[in-house]
């Protein structure tokens, strides 16, 4: 078994690894979404799965075969979304394993999942929302409700991905709480990086959750708070960073999106965040805090599903498996 597999079996909860399922739509964000799509499905060695959602059709005759035009015009449609996505891989280089599917359904969303779960996949990606601007990641109503209770990880493409999509992913960032959901994160990213030959980095972001300024005291007790805040996570992060292979960074500022601009991020990497503790478990929820370093990130995010008590979460030292 494959270090990989290892990962998604044991920590995810998955059974059979079998595919990357890549959304595209019949829209201009498409592109970046097969772009991840390639990219992560080098990183973990799996074949890539195109499907496109369309809407569903009414199955009986009528006077005008109104219906039938519909779907022949929907069919259509589909076949030249998958063929444009099917060349942009090959013109990315992909060269391993491709299926396409077509799927009739009323939300995407709804497809994408259907899919997923058919297939056993070990993840769903899927492009920016349409109000996504500046190279930032913006959840769209896709994105919102596979975020709410999705059975795989959910990856989000930024908007403009296609046009700076690096040769291959060199880099995991995982976003770090001191949750054990978390610090199950670290240990799938660092043996996923590990069988991939790229490295891992834990961010910490502190952002200043109150105002306490007066004119007698300044805002040096603002000040003390945030480094007390950043102090702490720092020594939440040395636990971790205790064992070998792994380097950590905090940053703070006013806001989230500020904070995030003071991290060195690179073409080549990969956000990862795991899903809120009070999710159910192996399916997606995102927390508050994670919401906003999805809105404020610009490079691609992938979100873990709620890992199962019963997973083990193995040591960051821990050998991969060949």
């Amino acid at each position: 078994m494959r270090c990989v597999d290892l990962v998604l079996i044991g920590l995810i909860g998955k059974g059979a690894v079998m595919t990357i399922v890549v959304g595209v739509g019949a829209d201009d964000t498409k592109a970046d979404a097969v772009a991840l799509g390639a990219v992560t499905a080098q990183l973990l060695d799996e074949s890539v799965t195109l499907v496109h959602v369309h809407p569903p059709t009414i199955d009986y005759p009528n006077v005008g075969h109104v219906d039938a035009e519909w779907a022949a015009y929907l069919r259509e449609q589909s076949d030249d979304v998958l063929a444009a996505a099917t060349t942009q891989l090959t013109k990315l280089g992909w060269s391993g394993a491709v299926e396409r599917r077509v799927v009739s359904a009323r939300a995407v969303s709804r497809g994408l999942m259907k899919v997923a779960e058919e297939l056993g996949s070990l993840a769903i990606v899927i492009g920016p929302g349409l109000q996504a601007h500046d190279g930032h990641v913006a959840m769209g109503s896709i994105a919102q409700s596979l975020l709410h209770g999705g059975s795989c990880a959910i990856l989000m493409a930024p908007e403009g991905y296609q046009a700076s999509v690096p040769h291959a992913l060199g880099r995991l960032v995982v976003g770090f709480q001191d949750t054990e959901e978390s610090r199950r994160a670290v240990a799938a990213a660092h043996l996923i990086a590990q069988a991939a030959g790229v490295s891992v980095e834990l961010l910490t972001v502190v952002s200043r959750a109150t105002r306490i300024f007066t004119p007698r005291l300044g805002r040096d007790p603002e000040s003390a708070v945030m480094q007390a805040l950043v102090e702490r996570e720092m020594q939440a992060q040395d636990q971790v960073l205790a064992e070998q292979g792994i380097a950590g960074v905090v940053v703070q500022g006013d806001t989230v999106g500020q904070a995030m601009s003071a991290f060195n991020w690179r073409a080549d990497d990969l956000f990862v965040l795991a899903s809120s503790t009070a999710g159910p478990l192996q399916r997606v929820l995102l927390g508050d805090s994670s919401h906003k370093l999805v809105r404020a990130s610009s490079s691609p995010v992938l979100v873990l599903p709620r890992f199962s008590k019963h997973d083990r979460a193995p040591s960051m030292t821990e050998s991969p498996i060949a």
